[in-house]
């Protein structure tokens, strides 16, 4: 073996020792970077040259440790999770208003309108409490119409959040397709993309938080689309989303002209629109409903009786579209339609004032079936089940997603993620190379000398 051999072997030694502290500085300064993949300095033994037996190393290649697979399994399990903690903080907004004990809420307002009208059929004809009636009446109303209000904006407020993050969503698709081009680029040239790709996973974390994708690799490199297919980043290209005001008045979301607002199923972006579409516009009809009906059947009751001064009852309440059967927007718009309590038909039609049998018919109300089927006593506590059921189903699947995320992300760590003491380790063992190579350098060029010195002729190097 020469000693030519013997100094390239130090060399490339020398070099490769180098390029693994470089790359083992690298993780240690990324170790907090969002989508960082650790590296890792792929050695192989060179090939000797010529007759020579000696062989030294070469850096084969910089080798990302990702795992793609978890990497998709934490990124969906992302977009979960925050649809259901986005639908849970939007009805919560709401929650406070669905409670039997809540000063001014619906249940308690109605249940105060019936007392005060069981205490008026003790004595028909006082005014004092003809007025408390008249004013129970105009609380039913008031809280119908602000608990209608808080929906609406709920739904206001999801609306507003699905325009931000669909600009949001917008620019995470555009840095995705640019980076989709570099990766290309790099590609073509032979070059490295690991730092592409460490970008990449990160643009693809955030945008899994704004809404759920699917991913395919073709050979314009990775295709994002929805869930029914609908691309989004196809290559360098991105299908820019853009909003449209639908027949309710609010945002719809679409993608190359196509409407994909059925078709977001995650994310914070999914967790708006199935607040503002599904649970808060289901409870929005609700509420219309209830109110339509139990004023219906009050005002039944009512105009079939006479007033303090013998005159046929009129409407107590006055909600839309009362005589074509429509409900729509009834619980925003109910009111008190009499002037003042004398107007309460206590009596029966043509009965005298201390009459009170047409108030005990509206008394009854209470304990009859006349909203969706059931008392509306029962309705109210409907209402507050399906409010309170759907926020413990939404924390419920938060919480368990997060659990898997957790774990996922020990598994993610475990591969991709940058341990300090294995780097510093690495770094030590990769400098005591370099020294030693260094060292041989040192000793081949020393050996060199001394032949030079001692005047030798072809001495085989």
């Amino acid at each position: 073996m020469g000693l030519t051999a013997d100094l390239n072997v130090s060399v490339q030694s020398l070099l490769a020792a180098t390029e693994s502290m470089d790359v083992t500085t690298s993780n240690i300064s990324n170790q907090n970077t969002p989508g960082y993949a650790r590296r890792t300095v792929v050695l192989e033994e060179s090939a000797p040259s010529g007759t020579d037996a000696t062989t030294g190393v070469d850096v084969k290649a910089i080798q990302s440790m990702r795992d793609t697979v978890v990497d998709l399994s934490i990124n969906t399990a992302t977009s979960q999770q925050n649809l259901s903690s986005t639908v849970s903080n939007s009805l919560s907004s709401v929650q406070t208003l669905f409670s039997d004990t809540a000063s001014g809420s619906i249940g308690s307002t109605i249940d105060s309108f019936f007392s005060s009208l069981q205490q008026l059929s003790t004595s028909p004809a006082d005014g004092s409490l003809r007025s408390s009636a008249f004013t129970a009446a105009g609380n039913v109303a008031s809280a119908f119409q602000s608990t209608a209000s808080v929906v609406t904006q709920a739904q206001q407020q999801a609306d507003r959040s699905v325009v931000q993050e669909t600009s949001e969503a917008n620019s995470l698709l555009q840095q995705i397709a640019t980076t989709n081009g570099a990766i290309a680029t790099a590609q073509g040239l032979g070059q490295s993309t690991n730092a592409e790709q460490d970008q990449l996973a990160n643009l693809l974390s955030k945008l899994s938080a704004i809404m759920g994708y699917s991913t395919v690799n073709s050979s314009d490199g990775l295709t994002l689309t929805t869930a029914n297919g609908t691309p989004l980043v196809v290559g360098s290209k991105a299908y820019a989303l853009t909003n449209s005001l639908n027949s309710s008045g609010f945002n719809d979301v679409y993608a190359g002209g196509v409407d994909i607002t059925t078709a977001i199923q995650g994310g914070t972006l999914g967790g708006n629109l199935q607040s503002r579409d599904q649970a808060l516009a289901t409870l929005s009809t609700q509420l219309d409903q209830y109110a339509y009906q139990f004023a219906q059947a009050v005002n039944n009751v009512q105009t079939a009786g006479s007033d303090v001064n013998g005159v046929a009852g009129t409407a107590i309440f006055n909600p839309p579209d009362t005589t074509s059967g429509s409900a729509t927007g009834a619980a925003s718009s109910i009111a008190v339609a009499l002037t003042s309590g004398s107007q309460i038909a206590a009596a029966a039609s043509g009965g005298a004032s201390g009459d009170n049998s047409n108030l005990t018919n509206m008394i009854a109300l209470q304990n009859q079936a006349i909203t969706n089927g059931v008392t509306p006593d029962d309705a109210f506590s409907n209402l507050t089940f399906s409010i309170g059921n759907t926020i413990s189903q939404a924390n419920t699947n938060a919480t368990a997603t997060g659990n898997i995320i957790t774990q996922l992300q020990n598994q993610q760590g475990s591969v991709e993620g940058v341990s300090l003491d294995e780097e510093s380790s690495n770094l030590l063992l990769y400098e005591r190379s370099y020294q030693a190579a260094a060292k041989l350098i040192s000793v081949v060029d020393t050996l060199m000398g001394n032949v030079l010195d001692m005047g030798v002729t072809n001495p085989g190097y």
